[in-house]
């Protein structure tokens, strides 16, 4: 049957003749985001009439105003205060941000746009400031990240459903740069690495020995950092050294091997005295896993190998991830089979460990010698030579 629209103040009340003679009742209103919408809200049968009808299209709109207008609230936000929401919740989850607060952010809070509301930040804003970054010879990487960051302050905002609006930084396209890092360390620097790790002392002249196993198990795992925090005692077979490890980027379980003995010595007798679900590289404060690298970890790799690198030759600095891509290096440079190493570095495709080819210590060479060889022995000797020569004269 046909809707009938009641007209004068009940205008937005829509009824429908049934079969048995009742009305069905509708109301017609537009949405928060302004979609018409027509509802059925009952029958006359069911004590419905028009002026409840009414009643509920009035509370319904109402209801519609004040969400609009709480999103309009919502909306004025500055940047400065969705960083403050963004640190503070990701203090909650116990990720440590402080070097990004401080740091990246520093160059964004006393921007003049960055207390404007984040709605009314324009591109040419965002743009210049780049050009700034870039000015104070900063690597293309921190710019980058410096961004990702505007961009993840805001993106968290509206997942949280604390700001309602678009994110500016989203459509912003900056240069493209090589960020592959080659730099790894040599068996010397390795050596030069482990000797300053072992037997770290703390201010308190207290030794710390997550330094030295943290390095041991990157550099004979070659696993992130994620994964190497994630290690548990009961992830280790004591027996052979291998060791079960988590790839958070591909989400797949695949093992490793603690190939040093001492260091293997060293956990299994901690092991005995320690929870199977202990993580063995903690804090020391209810079994908390390690957030981040330590920072003496990182003074040691910048006093051994950064000293003299500045920051626009930021890919030739030692990082933590040197020693993942030193693992797979010194395998390659050790003739190890290529498809080994994508096996024992997880990676997902066979391109991402072609980058090691290269440092195979023949890298194709005695192919070539075996190849040029089949060759030499298909030359004349002089010999022949003189006997054909001879023979082209006589047919002359």
């Amino acid at each position: 049957m046909k809707l009938e629209n009641i007209g004068g103040k009940y205008s937005g009340i829509y009824t429908q003749t049934l079969q048995d003679g009742s009305l069905s009742y509708y109301i017609s209103f537009r949405n928060e985001i302004g979609k018409s919408v027509r509802k059925k809200i009952g029958n006359s049968s069911d004590g419905m009439n028009k002026s409840t009808a009414l009643a509920i299209l009035n509370d319904t709109k109402l209801r519609i105003k004040k969400s609009e207008e709480s999103e309009i609230e919502i909306s004025t936000k500055t940047l400065n205060e969705l960083a403050d929401k963004y640190f503070q919740d990701k203090a909650v989850s116990g990720r440590t941000m402080k070097g990004e607060e401080s740091g990246r952010y520093g160059h964004i809070r006393n921007k003049d746009w960055a207390s404007r509301e984040v709605r009314k930040i324009q591109k040419a804003s965002i743009n210049k400031f780049i050009l700034e970054l870039k000015n104070k010879d900063l690597s293309p990487a921190t710019i980058k990240k410096t961004i990702d960051l505007c961009r993840a302050i805001i993106n968290h905002s509206i997942k949280s459903k604390y700001y309602f609006g678009h994110n500016p930084f989203e459509k912003i396209e900056l240069e493209k740069f090589n960020n592959d890092r080659t730099r790894f360390l040599s068996h010397s620097e390795v050596e030069l690495l482990l000797n300053a790790l072992y037997g770290y002392k703390d201010r308190s002249g207290r030794e710390n020995d997550n330094l030295y196993i943290l390095g041991v198990l990157a550099l004979n795992t070659g696993a992130r950092k994620a994964t190497l925090f994630n290690i548990k005692y009961r992830d280790i077979d004591f027996d052979t050294g291998t060791v079960s490890l988590f790839n958070f980027k591909d989400k797949v379980f695949y093992s490793g091997f603690i190939a040093d003995k001492e260091v293997l010595r060293y956990l299994q007798d901690k092991s005995l005295s320690e929870r199977p679900n202990t993580y063995i590289l903690n804090n020391g404060i209810s079994n908390k896993q390690l957030s981040d690298i330590p920072r003496p970890f990182i003074r040691i790799l910048d006093e051994l190998f950064n000293k003299d690198i500045d920051d626009n030759r930021d890919l030739d600095k030692v990082v933590f991830h040197t020693l993942r891509h030193t693992f797979a290096s010194l395998l390659a440079q050790n003739g190890v089979p290529i498809f080994t190493i994508k096996k024992l570095m997880s990676h997902k495709s066979i391109e991402s460990t072609m980058r090691y080819a290269k440092l195979a210590p023949d890298n194709g060479r005695e192919e070539v010698l075996k190849l040029w060889k089949i060759q030499e022995k298909q030359k004349l000797t002089s010999e022949d030579m003189a006997t054909i020569m001879a023979l082209d004269e006589l047919d002359l």
